[in-house]
């Protein structure tokens, strides 16, 4: 029953990396982190449970605030991600492990601070094997397992909007695809 926790949280975070807007994106966010939480709570990962509970909260916050690129706005995202990324290491710290989480909720924050999907997808990727190293330390080999997946599955996702992105540059510089990008276009 617990895994189902889990699983919901982690699809939940590939629709995350799936999403084209920022907004989507936190929203998704929340729901994922508050759903890792449970799971991490009802296996006695209480550290764990915790980061991902403030993680929840912090992405809440951000989905509250303005979408405009002004300087103020951006200190503000930026001074509300350090202030819970202070709040967590040193209150949740205890042992090596905890460094692992710690780090994943400061990078999650600081990108999401940025408005920038793309820096998301990335930070989502490191901050996942992060969490895989946390889960390993604490026994949870499941929520390894579906870490890594995840992990995978944001990095195809990620290279293809690149891949994708870089196609779209191509043709609006040149008017052709890019070459040899994809077998389809060999011919060109």
């Amino acid at each position: 029953m617990t895994e189902l926790f889990l699983i919901f949280s982690y699809l939940t975070l590939i629709a995350v990396a799936n999403a084209k807007q920022y907004k989507r994106m936190l929203a998704l966010n929340i729901l994922s982190c508050w759903l890792c939480g449970v799971y991490l709570c009802l296996t006695m990962a209480y550290v764990g449970a915790a980061v991902s509970t403030i993680a929840g909260f912090a992405s809440l916050i951000q989905f509250y605030l303005p979408e405009k690129q002004s300087e103020k706005i951006k200190s503000t995202r930026n001074g509300i991600a350090s202030a819970f990324v202070i709040l967590v290491v040193s209150i949740l710290y205890s042992r090596p492990s905890d460094l692992f989480p710690c780090f994943a909720f400061t990078l999650n924050r600081v990108s999401e601070a940025q408005e920038n999907p793309r820096l998301i997808r990335f930070s989502l990727m490191i901050g996942g094997l992060c969490w895989a190293a946390y889960a390993f330390y604490n026994g949870l080999y499941f929520f390894v397992a579906v870490e890594i997946l995840t992990v995978v599955f944001i990095s195809l996702v990620t290279m293809r909007r690149e891949v994708s992105s870089d196609r779209s540059e191509s043709f609006i510089l040149t008017g052709l695809p890019l070459k040899n990008a994809d077998n389809r276009y060999n011919d060109w």
